[in-house]
This record gives structure tokens, C-alpha cells and sequence, in this order.
């Protein structure tokens, strides 16, 4: 049994967009958890696309056709322009008794795990449908455009009880005995738990930074059946031991380096989940006068790459952990995500410097902060993070690797962030530059005086 599963849109075809999220990467995350599933089951599962790939609809027919698969899935997500639209539908080709059939049983299993509105079992004349030769199913999984459901598509527990219950429904049909229960994959830092997932790769994904980011020690990955798949040791480098000198550190009050397009495309290799917040980290760190790139990397960390798989939860827009000083202590939440990245900007404020916060306070933790203790990155070792040794240089080391991004031609900033900020990373020449506009100003308005004296 062969089975084409296809993630609707990819590449340069974002497909239908959220407020946070992306269709093509949801469709994505969705048909890959279906295939790990299905393949578990014994059925040979051919992808239209496993990665951030541009394909036309001919393509996508072509790939099954060719494949000789017996069943077409197509994974969407839905989308109007009212916000308040819900709940899931499944469409088949006019005419096809499986496809009805095999649309019927998923639409089900959605609604069923995924407590959605059932919105029906429809035909329709979609391209994929129709042009290909098996019986082919098209899910609009639930509504990008409503916010409630756009949080349920973004979480990766939900994603993965929908799935699961799909391949249950689909092994029923074609009377196969499903097998859906995952292997989990342990991260392992010195034989502490950091991490765990359900996709072996996001497990290794996760060994290596953690590998890059500690001194010395044995990373491992493990999985659930015992396997040990990943398994490296890092030893200490000999280093001078004496004090880091200010020019090793990284200033909190500097300009920023990265630009959102390479903060954004660092984040979303890793997470295609992950919201899109880069551009908002710049905006409010210039506010206050904070590097918005370094401070997105912290939210990196903090977050495990906007998983939240530590006690705060996306939903509290807390992405800096303020609050959550303790195992099992969920921190503080923010009404909005501008609220919550302008609080972490604030509490980095807090402690680079003593002067006065320019917006309106909204870190609930400001005033606890003894002020200007930590002027650089670096700095943030055992106040931000305790003991936190090494903190604020696993937070450079991300930094480090978002300033290895691409850069494309387009000046993405544009309206946003003055040219002047992006070819001059030194305060002195800007502040030289505003000086000699006010010394010109000053002599234009001498001149006026000299020529009215003159009449």
C-alpha cells in the first residue's frame, strides 16, 4: 500500500497567512507527523515535498502519478476573511466512491481529536483532485484566519493527537493494524535531560547546539527503545583563565548587527513554527536603545527556539522567562506579543544601565533589578540565569550563527530603521554626524541674522 501525502503550498507559495504563522509551514509539520505515523503502520508513504520547497500543482500530480500511490492526501490549512470562521472540512473529486469514503473517515478523526466544528464532507474541482489517478482527499485542517485555531495548528501536541488519530482512521480503512505510538528521543547533557521530541532529527538538531553552546562534556541522544543515536564528547580547550577583558564583551546598549531577514531565516530552519517577531525585536530595542538581535537570541534560548518546552507557554508572550525563577514557575504574561518582547527589552535595560526607560513600564520585574549591574551580554551570568555560567556566551554563540545568515540585496529595514543604522555600527560617528548638523544649523541661522542686520 502507497500512500502520497502532500503539504499544501512551500517555497515562494506561503499559502494562506496567519498572524504569527505561515500556512505552508503548518501544512508542512502536519504531513510530516502523518507520514512518520503511516509509515510506522507499514505503508509506504511517498512526500510531495519534506522541506520549504516551490511546487506547481502539475508537479505535485506528477509525483503520485508516477509513484503509482493508491491514495492521495492533500494537508491545508483553511482560511476567510472573517476571523470568526471554523472548524474542518475534507473535499474529494465529484464521482469517486473511495475518495468520498477515505474523506469521510479523516474528516472524522479530525474533528473527533482536534474538538473542531465538522464542516462537512464536499466535492470540488481542485487541480490535485482531478488530475490525479488514485483516490485523492484534500483536508482544510481548521482556520488560519481564526486566532483560537491558529494557536491549536501552532502547537505541536495538538498537531500530533490530530495525526495520530488520522492514521488510526486511515489503517482502519484500509484494514491495516495501526501503529502510532512514538518513539521519543531523549537530549542528554551529562546525563541530564535538556530536550525531548518526537522527530529523531529536531533531537540531533537540538545535541548539536547544545554541543556548540557547552565548554566541555557528553552529549547524547537516546531514544525511548534504548538506541543511542547520538553520542559526542566535547573537551575543554586550554584557555588563559584570567578575567575577559571588556573588549570580549558584548554591550546590551549598541546598535544591532543582524537584520530580521537573517534573524527569521536562522529561527525558521530550525523551527518553521516559530512566529515571525524578528522585525519587532529591532523596533523596540531601538526604542530603549537595546540590541534587538542579541535579545532575540536570548529569546532563542530561552524559548528552545519558540517551542516553549519549558514551564512558560506561548500563550503568556513571555519570551524571555521574566518571572519564571523556578521549576514549574510559569512567570509572568503579556496581553500582546509587543508587550512581551518590549518587557524582556526593558529588563535587559534594567540592568545595562541606570538611565530612565523611554516607554511605559511593562517588565513586572524592573524595579527588583539593581541597575546597570550588567552592561554587557556576557554580564548576565548569574543574575538573569543562576548559577548560569556560560549564559551569556551561549547567547553570543547563537547571535553568532544568525550573523551567518545571508543577507539578500533588498534593504528589508526600509521605513523602519534609518540607512544611517545599517552601514554605521559606531555611536561615536553618529553622534559625531548629529553634531555637525546642529553646528551647521547653528551657522545657517547666524548667516540669517547677519544678512536681516544687513537690510
Amino acid at each position: 500500500m502507497k500512500i502520497c501525502i502532500d503539504p499544501g503550498h512551500g517555497g515562494n507559495d506561503p499559502g494562506a497567512l496567519g498572524r504569527q504563522s505561515k500556512e505552508k509551514d503548518i501544512n508542512l509539520a502536519l504531513a510530516s507527523k502523518l507520514e512518520q505515523k503511516l509509515t510506522k503502520s507499514g505503508i509506504q508513504v511517498v512526500m510531495t515535498r519534506t522541506s520549504d520547497a516551490t511546487l506547481d500543482l502539475q508537479q505535485r500530480c506528477d509525483i503520485a502519478n508516477k509513484g503509482n500511490c493508491d491514495y492521495f492526501m492533500s494537508i491545508h490549512c483553511n482560511s476567510f476573511n472573517n476571523a470568526s470562521a471554523a472548524g474542518t472540512e475534507a473535499y474529494y473529486y465529484k464521482g469517486s466512491k473511495a475518495g468520498q469514503e477515505l474523506a469521510g473517515k479523516i474528516l472524522n478523526a479530525a474533528v473527533e481529536s482536534g474538538h473542531l466544528k465538522n464542516r462537512g464532507v464536499k466535492t470540488a474541482g481542485f487541480y490535485v483532485l482531478k488530475f490525479t489517478k488514485m483516490p485523492a482527499v484534500l483536508l482544510e485542517t481548521a482556520f488560519i484566519s481564526n486566532p483560537d485555531e491558529e494557536k491549536l495548528l501552532r502547537n505541536d501536541s495538538w498537531q500530533d493527537g490530530v495525526m495520530k488519530n488520522i492514521a488510526i482512521a486511515v489503517c482502519n480503512y484500509l484494514k491495516i493494524t495501526p501503529n502510532v505510538e512514538d518513539i521519543l528521543y531523549r537530549v542528554l547533557n551529562q546525563g541530564v535531560q535538556v530536550g525531548a521530541f518526537k522527530i529523531k532529527e529536531n533531537a540531533i538538531r537540538l545535541a548539536e547546539e547544545v554541543l556548540a553552546e557547552i565548554s566541555s562534556g557528553n552529549v547524547k541522544v537516546v531514544a525511548s527503545n534504548g538506541v543511542i543515536i547520538f553520542d559526542k564528547v566535547k573537551e575543554p580547550e586550554s584557555s588563559n583563565t584570567g578575567p575577559v577583558s571588556d573588549a570580549a564583551v558584548h554591550p546590551i546598549t549598541d546598535l544591532r548587527r543582524a537584520s530580521a531577514e537573517q534573524m527569521e531565516s536562522f529561527l525558521h530552519k530550525i523551527n518553521p513554527n516559530a512566529p515571525y517577531i524578528a522585525q519587532k525585536y529591532i523596533d523596540m530595542g531601538m526604542k530603549e536603545g537595546i540590541r534587538g538581535d542579541i535579545a532575540f537570541a536570548q529569546a532563542i534560548k530561552e524559548t528552545n527556539y519558540f517551542r516553549f518546552t519549558g514551564s512558560v507557554k506561548a500563550e503568556q508572550n513571555n519570551f524571555a522567562g521574566l518571572g519564571s525563577i523556578s521549576a514549574g514557575n510559569s512567570g509572568a504574561s503579556f496581553k500582546t506579543v509587543d508587550e512581551g518582547i518590549l518587557a524582556h527589552i526593558q529588563h535587559l535595560k534594567a540592568y545595562a544601565n541606570t538611565e530612565p526607560l523611554k516607554t511605559s513600564l511593562l517588565d513586572p520585574r524592573f524595579n527588583l533589578v539593581k541597575r546597570g549591574t550588567a552592561p554587557g551580554f556576557e554580564d548576565l551570568d548569574g543574575k538573569w540565569a543562576v548559577p548560569g555560567s556560560g549564559y551569556g556566551q551561549s547567547i553570543i554563540n547563537i547571535w553568532r550563527r544568525i550573523l551567518d545568515e545571508p543577507v539578500s540585496d533588498k534593504n528589508e529595514d526600509s521605513g523602519t530603521v534609518s540607512d544611517v543604522h545599517d552601514k554605521i555600527a559606531d555611536k561615536k560617528l553618529i553622534e559625531e554626524f548629529q553634531n555637525m548638523i546642529k553646528e551647521l544649523s547653528n551657522f545657517v541661522e547666524k548667516l540669517k541674522g547677519i544678512a536681516n542686520n544687513k537690510e
